[in-house]
Formats: structure tokens, C-alpha cells, sequence
């Protein structure tokens, strides 16, 4: 007999909570707190804030604006002094030159030019000591510097020499100037040791004594222009900075071609040298110009232009000089024939070639060797076959 199954109730067990710490409740260590980065502070969206943060952009350079303004009207200053003290200057001249200027002595006319001269030196020694006026301190430097070869120029005109005091005067105005001259050049080629432009410079400036002796200013003219080829030629160019320049050449090589140019006016305008003589210095001038200006530039074609002048004045005066002129554009295309290659410069070598031996038959100095080979070879009656062996 089977007993039926007895169910016991199971007991639940009820358990009390604990007042244990949550896991939010617990306090990090320091030394587990992650490292975040910082988030950029987003610009603000709203107009108002954007207003605010460019004002406060705006008052942060206002004194880089203040400063570059206070500078510019302090170069603004310093020049209306300057064009005043010229203003000054020219109309007391001119005072000068109504009433007593023939009478006063030549050293006293020297002087007001040299005290002016020396003037712009000293105003640009006092504006070089300070940095906001750097700009004007290069203007007059410059000035200081073209008025150099007018002085030298007026020294040899009055002239100084007839007296003792003039004597002096040439002296001590040479030295000063000469001074002034080598320190500014140093200040313009810190970066540079080459004295050669320096030494080119004072020679053109000296060049300007004793033009009063008769063949003299020929000479003198002739010497400063194939001084200053040579000079040019040997000097080393610098292709990076004539790349980034707007003129084709430097501050230091423009106040070379102004002394030269000084020069040359005095030789044609004032001491009446004949300008046929001078045609060959015409063309140096031009061929130097080309050859140191770079390619597509207004340079480049007035260099050309006065090659092309010097030979038109000498082909039918003075073929030597024509010749001389000739071989110089020879060099100069030849050089840009190996350069770039074209056939168009090939051709006007070939052209400038056949006129030099045009010009080498009409010399007056090969005359008499073209004669003498005429009678040798018995070709008197063709001459043109000579002409054309020697053309091949």
C-alpha cells in the first residue's frame, strides 16, 4: 500500500541589505583620473559673440597700426623738411646768382656747393641712428652720393686751382667727399667685400680734373667707360637677387651708370667733344647694358638701341670704331646663340660679320695691305674673287 507524498514547504530566506558603498559613490583615486585634452573653444555661432571677438582681434593690433602710422608720418616729417631746406637752399642760390655771384670768388661758389653736399650727409648720419627712418636715410645717401661727381665737376670748372685758397678748398672738398663716398658704400655692401664698384665710382668722380688741358676730356671720357666695361666684365653677378629686383640692376651699379653718364654729357654738351669720336663709348655704354640687364626687359632694348646709335655714327666716320662696335654685338649675340639657339641670331652674326669685312676693305689702315695683295696674286681685274676668298 502506497503512502501519499508529503510536500514540506521550503523556507525563503530573506536577506537584510548591507549598507554597502555603490560603485558611484566610491571616490576615484587622482592617480586613475584619465589625462583628456582640453576641446578648442568653438567659434562662437551667434553675430553678437562673432562682433565681440573681432573687436578684440581688432584692439590687438591697433598699436602695430599706431606704430607703423606713427613712423610714416615721421618719414613724412623728415622728408617736408628736406624738400624745404632744398627750397631754402636753391632760392638763396638763386639770390646769391642775381646780385654778387659773379663777384664773389670761385672757393665761395665752390663752397655753398660743398656745404650742401655735406649737408645731406649729415642728415642722413642723424636719421641713420634712428630705425623708423631707415627708408629716408637711403634717399639721402643716394643724394649725398650723385651730388659727388657735380662736385668734383665744379671743382675742376671755376677752376680751383688758380689760387692758393682754391688749392685748399680742392684739397679738403676731395678728402671729405672721398670719406663720405667709402662710407656709404660700405653701409650699401655689408653683405658684399667686392671694392670694385666703390673703386669704379671715385674713379669716374676723378676722372673730372684737368678737362681744361686740350685732348683731355677725350681721354678722360675713353678711360672711364672702358674702365667701367672692364670693371662690369669681371665683377660676379648675383642671379637670384636680379631675378627678384624691379630694375635690372642695384642701387650701387645705377650710381655707377649716373657718374658715367655725368661724364659723357660733359664730354658732348659742355667741353664740345665731337660726337662721332665718342661712338664707340656710345656703344660700350649700350653693350654694357645689355649684357648685364636680363632677358625681356626695357634695358635690354635701349642697351641695343645705343649699340646700334654708336655704330651708325662711326660706319661712315670712322669705320675702326665701327668695327670695334661690331665685334662687341658679335660677342653679345653670340652668347645668347648658345644660350637659346635660335637661328635668328645665327643670321645676324653671319650679317654683322659680312658688313666687318666691308668695313675692313674701306679702312684707310688696309689700304695699302690690299694693294700689295692685289698686285701679288695679279687680280686686279677681280677683285671681287679676293673679296670672296677672304669673305669665305
Amino acid at each position: 500500500m502506497s503512502c501519499p507524498a508529503i510536500i514540506i514547504p521550503r523556507k525563503t530566506e530573506t536577506f537584510t541589505p548591507v549598507n554597502t558603498p555603490s560603485k558611484q559613490s566610491l571616490p576615484i583615486p587622482k592617480s586613475q583620473v584619465p589625462n583628456t585634452p582640453k576641446k578648442r573653444q568653438k567659434i562662437p555661432s551667434s553675430p553678437s559673440k562673432y562682433r565681440v571677438a573681432m573687436v578684440r582681434k581688432k584692439s590687438r593690433r591697433t598699436p602695430r597700426v599706431a606704430q607703423i602710422v606713427q613712423s610714416l608720418m615721421a618719414e613724412l616729417s623728415v622728408i617736408w623738411l628736406l624738400l624745404l631746406g632744398v627750397f631754402m637752399v636753391v632760392v638763396s642760390s638763386g639770390v646769391i646768382a642775381a646780385t654778387w655771384w659773379e663777384k664773389s670768388p670761385a672757393i665761395l661758389q665752390y663752397g655753398i656747393l660743398w656745404l650742401y653736399t655735406l649737408g645731406f650727409g649729415f642728415a642722413s648720419w642723424w636719421t641713420g641712428k634712428k630705425d623708423n627712418l631707415r627708408l629716408t636715410t637711403q634717399g639721402l645717401r643716394i643724394v649725398t652720393l650723385l651730388l659727388v661727381p657735380i662736385n668734383f665737376l665744379a671743382m675742376d670748372s671755376f677752376p680751383l686751382w688758380h689760387s692758393f685758397l682754391g688749392l685748399v678748398g680742392m684739397l679738403v672738398g676731395s678728402l671729405s667727399l672721398t670719406i663720405l663716398t667709402v662710407k656709404f658704400f660700405k653701409d650699401n655692401n655689408q653683405s658684399s667685400n667686392n671694392s670694385l664698384p666703390l673703386l669704379n665710382h671715385l674713379g669716374l668722380t676723378y676722372l673730372h680734373w684737368g678737362w681744361t688741358l686740350p685732348g683731355i676730356p677725350l681721354i678722360a671720357t675713353y678711360i672711364g667707360v672702358i674702365g667701367t666695361a672692364v670693371i662690369t666684365f669681371i665683377s660676379p653677378v648675383n642671379n637670384s637677387r636680379n631675378n627678384q629686383r624691379i630694375l635690372s640692376f642695384s642701387l650701387t651699379e645705377g650710381i655707377i651708370i649716373y657718374a658715367l653718364i655725368i661724364l659723357l654729357v660733359r664730354a658732348i654738351f659742355l667741353a664740345q667733344v665731337d660726337v662721332f669720336q665718342l661712338s664707340l663709348a656710345i656703344g660700350l655704354c649700350g653693350w654694357l647694358m645689355g649684357w648685364r640687364s636680363p632677358p625681356k626687359t626695357p634695358w635690354k632694348w635701349i642697351g641695343s638701341c645705343l649699340l646700334t646709335l654708336g655704330w651708325l655714327l662711326s660706319v661712315f666716320v670712322i669705320p675702326s670704331q665701327a668695327i670695334a662696335i661690331s665685334l662687341l654685338a658679335i660677342i653679345w649675340l653670340g652668347r645668347r646663340l648658345k644660350k637659346y639657339g635660335s637661328r635668328l641670331y645665327f643670321f645676324m652674326i653671319f650679317i654683322i660679320g659680312v658688313q666687318i669685312h666691308w668695313l675692313l676693305v674701306r679702312s684707310p689702315f688696309s689700304q695699302p695691305i690690299w694693294s700689295n695683295i692685289i698686285d701679288f696674286t695679279n687680280t686686279s681685274n677681280h677683285t671681287f674673287v679676293l673679296s670672296s676668298i677672304v669673305l669665305f
